[in-house]
């Protein structure tokens, strides 16, 4: 697993590796909807288990940023293809018809580093997958800006074609948030590392790969 978070190469990309173990899936399917709440639950508690209280100021930016490194190197791994991390605005409709919950990522007020990481997949035919493994966060971020939310169930993570999430869910890439989110993996190798390994030890647990 070590050398999927190697400096040597762009870190955004997480390829797999042919030695694990693989689901199977076909190349125009999403992992199965077991092995995708499989993933998200892994990610965020390996995510909360190794960063312990570090950061806890900042702790929607880089609880973000870990879970979508970490999700797209397990998800690389169990399915055989390769999610690339993405960053930027995040906008999701929290009540009807139009109040959102929005994290714009060059909002000066709010400041550079307040943006929203996820990882991305594209399927033959141009058609995107994306996967938001800590989306639990959401409600919280409504709650902190005493905000209302009645958008149903509050979710934990969100994973789908790009597609089917519109209009209530957009992501909006932005290269800047991308650097941003780049640089600071760059500087924690190590715990991302320690993600990946706990996260991946559940999940095969938890998949019932032998």
């Amino acid at each position: 697993m070590r050398a999927l978070l190697s400096r040597d190469r762009a870190p955004e990309r997480c390829t797999t590796v042919s030695s694990q173990p693989s689901t199977r899936l076909a190349p125009d399917d999403l992992p199965p909807a077991a092995l995708r709440q499989q993933i998200a639950d892994a990610t965020r508690v390996s995510v909360r288990f190794e960063r312990g209280t570090k950061w806890q100021r900042t702790r929607l930016l880089c609880d973000c940023v870990l879970c979508a490194y970490a999700g797209a190197i397990v998800t690389s791994v169990f399915s055989k293809k390769e999610y690339a991390v993405s960053a930027g605005a995040l906008s999701v409709c929290i009540a009807k018809p139009n109040e959102w919950l929005c994290l714009e990522a060059r909002m000066p007020a709010i400041g550079p580093a307040q943006y929203h990481a996820w990882f991305t997949a594209t399927h033959p035919g141009g058609r995107v997958e994306v996967a938001d493994v800590c989306a639990d966060h959401y409600p919280a971020e409504v709650d902190h800006r005493a905000l209302a939310w009645s958008g149903g169930k509050r979710p934990s993570y969100m994973w789908d074609w790009a597609d089917r999430l519109l209009p209530d869910i957009r992501f909006a890439v932005d290269t800047a948030a991308i650097d941003q989110a780049r640089a600071w993996y760059s500087h924690h190798l190590d715990l991302v590392h320690g993600i990946v390994q706990h996260a991946f030890h559940l999940v095969r647990a938890g998949w019932g790969v032998a």
